[in-house]
């Protein structure tokens, strides 16, 4: 457990999960450029998680929790590596990041590979100063969604979502039956989404604004309840469906 900020750097790495590191009490995570860290998986003679507990009591996973944070910022030339520690590695080897009511998610040139999950967003709760920005990332060889949002759940800030990469990712990008409020913004902006989509279904009274511009291969979109809906240069191999705004 971490409990007080601390950073994993370079010369730690590569850091091994065993179980579930949560970090907790508002303290923030930040990973330096060129980390891996990399989770034990299930096994037929053992668990994935020898603590048992978490979103998946069998597979490891990173867990922000009680308003901490996680600063993930590496660069081009020296990602960060979030993957499976197994020998022949596969899609749901671990189970992801799960993030519970923490508003500073701030990532930048990461790779999430052989999870069920990329990010499992739950409670997030904040303002229309707050967003949590995923930039410049990859997301490969998932058994789950990339973004994932509990159901019945809020997310009350921004999201800005930008030049990332999906590839053999089962999901689509998930805000189902979500609770937003006016003035939140969720910005898609120069994905290549790996022939998934985007749903986003808003179950509050008050709704979110949606930019989408520049995205390549979107099976679909499907918005629900939202407000202002601002689309543009976006290639879109389905359908497109958008109810409740203007």
């Amino acid at each position: 457990a971490i409990s007080t900020n601390r950073t994993w750097n370079k010369s730690g790495s590569p850091y091994l999960v065993t179980g579930d590191v949560t970090v907790s009490n508002q303290s923030v995570l930040t990973v330096d450029p060129g980390v891996e860290v990399r989770f034990m998986t299930p096994s037929d003679l053992s668990t994935g998680d020898d603590q048992s507990s978490g979103q998946d009591q069998n597979r490891s996973e990173l867990r922000i929790t009680d308003g901490s944070g996680l600063v993930a910022k590496g660069s081009a030339e020296e990602p960060i590596m979030f993957t499976s520690n197994a020998s022949s590695p596969k899609a749901g080897d671990w189970y992801g990041i799960y993030v519970n009511n923490s508003k500073k998610i701030d990532i930048d040139h990461i790779s999430i590979k052989y999870s069920n999950q990329g990010f499992y967003f739950h409670n997030i709760q904040g303002n229309v100063l707050d967003t949590v920005k995923v930039k410049n990332s990859s997301f490969s060889d998932l058994s789950g969604s990339g973004i994932n949002n509990s159901r019945y759940e809020g997310f009350r800030v921004n999201f800005l979502f930008k030049g990332n990469v999906f590839e053999n990712v089962s999901g689509r990008l998930n805000f189902d039956r979500t609770y937003f409020t006016n003035g939140n913004k969720l910005q898609f902006i120069d994905n290549d989404f790996g022939n998934t989509g985007i749903w986003v279904e808003n179950r509050d009274q008050q709704r979110p604004d949606i930019i989408l511009e520049g995205n390549d291969n979107l099976s679909h979109i499907d918005f629900r309840s939202v407000n202002d809906v601002e689309s543009k240069g976006n290639r879109l191999s389905a359908y497109y469906y958008a109810e409740g705004y203007g």
